[in-house]
């Protein structure tokens, strides 16, 4: 967007809400908004095809103010028969909108206290839904570890005054599959780790064509997705695949595929 747009970061800033606004309009076809959790917003941009043919999606992570209210009869009895001795997971599992700061101070009220103190990874101001919104067992971001993390990050970025809110940006599902691929499965950066320098940069077009025919190698991406993705992006393949190439070499250091510089002759 930025490279269609020229100056476009030096402008931004100079706008007042009505032209930002007006800009937004002009650039977007639709903004989808939804509550997923206590602290986490889904937003969803789908801009113009002329600016960027894809949807971004970010997780708007949001610090929410102490609710200052009591627990129900159920709660307290289970806050009572658990908090002593259960895990933090646990617990939060037993009250899933509850995060474990709140559950400390509705404890510290009722003179409940804990059988032996835990350190836990748990951040103390996410609750269980967080990590599942619909209770299912369905983890918001792939699995447990990963949703961890992402849960640590936004907790580390924000405070209720200074900075309440903070975006982690997710790549839509249809660069997804083919960035998985890149990354080898989202796990083992395999197309750029069979590489001499172990790095995403200078990676060619058709080196991941070619790893595409290699049925064991990152056996998790569907082939037909990603060919399905560019498609109804209505990009070509090859285009799809150079523009991830370049987002993810955008960031290399970030991911871990910088590789590794050859020690310089003596």
């Amino acid at each position: 967007m930025h490279r269609l747009l020229g100056n476009f970061d030096a402008v931004w800033p100079t706008f007042n809400l009505e032209k930002r606004q007006r800009a937004v309009s002009l650039l977007v076809n639709r903004i989808e908004v939804e509550v997923v959790s206590p602290h986490w917003i889904r937003l969803a941009i789908d801009w113009l095809d002329a600016v960027c043919p894809r949807i971004d999606i970010a997780y708007v992570w949001k610090v929410t103010p102490s609710r200052g209210d009591t627990l129900s009869g159920e709660e307290e009895a289970i806050l009572r028969q658990y908090y002593p001795h259960a895990t933090r997971w646990d617990m939060l599992k037993l009250l899933p909108d509850r995060t474990w700061r709140a559950l400390q101070r509705h404890a510290s009220y009722k003179h409940i206290e804990r059988a032996y103190p835990a350190r836990e990874d748990i951040p103390l101001f996410a609750c269980y839904q967080d990590f599942v919104p619909k209770l299912d067992g369905k983890y918001l971001f792939r699995d447990y570890e990963t949703t961890l993390h992402y849960v640590k990050i936004a907790c580390d970025n924000t405070a209720r005054e200074k900075a309440p809110l903070y975006a982690l940006w997710i790549l839509s599902e249809k660069v997804e599959d083919l960035a998985s691929l890149l990354d080898g499965d989202l796990g083992t950066g395999a197309t750029t780790l069979v590489r001499p320098n172990k790095s995403i940069l200078g990676l060619e077009v058709s080196s991941v064509r070619k790893k595409m025919k290699t049925k064991g190698f990152a056996a998790g991406v569907h082939r037909e997705e990603l060919v399905k993705g560019a498609e109804e992006l209505g990009v070509d393949l090859n285009e799809h695949i150079a523009f991830v190439i370049e987002a993810m070499s955008s960031i290399a250091d970030r991911l871990g595929l910088a590789g590794v510089q050859e020690a310089a002759s003596h």
